[in-house]
């Protein structure tokens, strides 16, 4: 039977992953607040029904399609997670 564990491989990958999320750590603990802009891209309101609010977001490149998309974000999350920065 072929041995299917091989210990040397997996505390391999074991301390790239551990490299890999220390890297990460460090990136994340260098941005602060104020390096960050939410929701920065130019929107209308369209439509409101109780709290909840349509807005149509300003396109600035060239339109592809005719057909607008309607993106609908969990009720439990914010919808400004999916305006990122330009750079981002």
């Amino acid at each position: 039977m072929k041995n299917l564990f091989a210990p040397t491989q997996a505390l391999t990958e074991l301390m790239d992953f551990s490299t890999r999320a220390a890297k990460a750590a460090a990136a994340l603990s260098e941005i602060h607040d104020s390096d960050v802009s939410l929701a920065t891209t130019p929107r209308e309101a369209v439509h409101r029904i109780g709290g909840k609010t349509l807005y149509r977001i300003a396109s600035s490149g060239k339109q592809r399609v005719a057909t607008p998309v309607l993106v609908v974000y969990a009720m439990v999350g914010r919808w400004t997670i999916l305006d990122l920065q330009d750079d981002r």
